[in-house]
């Protein structure tokens, strides 16, 4: 399932076209690693998938990208 960033921070189209650029800085400003976890889930592909694929272990993704996730919530 494809999912976008506006879904997984639970805002709405029009709110997330305001708020774009800020998710685009902040994402930036991240560590290299935690922003391409999070791209990469983000952009479909399940946490099971990707740590096969990988090699990096399921729950070190899967908290990298909770952690991405709830400072985007935080700061938006």
């Amino acid at each position: 399932r494809q999912m976008c960033i506006r879904d997984s921070l639970g805002i709405d189209e029009v709110e997330y076209a305001k708020q774009k650029d800020r998710v685009d800085e902040i994402l930036n400003e991240m560590y290299w690693y935690d922003r391409k976890v999070f791209e990469v889930i983000n952009s479909g592909e399940s946490i099971a998938d990707f740590s096969r694929k990988s090699k990096i272990k399921y729950y070190a993704l899967y908290f990298t990208y909770k952690k991405v996730k709830n400072k985007l919530k935080k700061l938006l």
